[in-house]
């Protein structure tokens, strides 16, 4: 899992005008914030509940969460991301031991 910033930080960022779609931003923000180019692009889940934010933003956000192949290679932004194990985040996954206990 490539991260950004702190470990666990993974690379974000808004949907602006400019953006000709939702995935051509998401392409942007990863390059920019590691300096590498995805490949392929799935969409796994929208988040839009109400009050998932707080209701002193008076504002509503909509998250959108994706998985993204890209190769693992030196980027050029190489100090300011980092690799994750995949099993960190999808412990469920980890069937090299037999099967998981979550």
């Amino acid at each position: 899992v490539l991260t950004v910033g702190h470990a666990d930080t993974l690379p974000s960022g808004p949907f602006a005008l400019e953006h000709r779609s939702l995935q051509s931003g998401l392409r942007g923000w990863v390059e920019q914030q590691t300096g590498h180019a995805l490949g392929y692009i799935e969409q796994l889940y929208t988040f839009a509940d109400r009050d998932r934010i707080g209701t002193e933003r008076h504002q509503r956000v909509i998250s959108i969460s994706y998985l993204a192949l890209t190769r693992k290679e030196q980027a050029t932004n190489s100090a300011a991301c980092g690799w994750q194990s995949w099993y960190e985040y999808f412990p469920w996954e980890d069937h090299r031991f037999g099967t998981p206990p979550v």
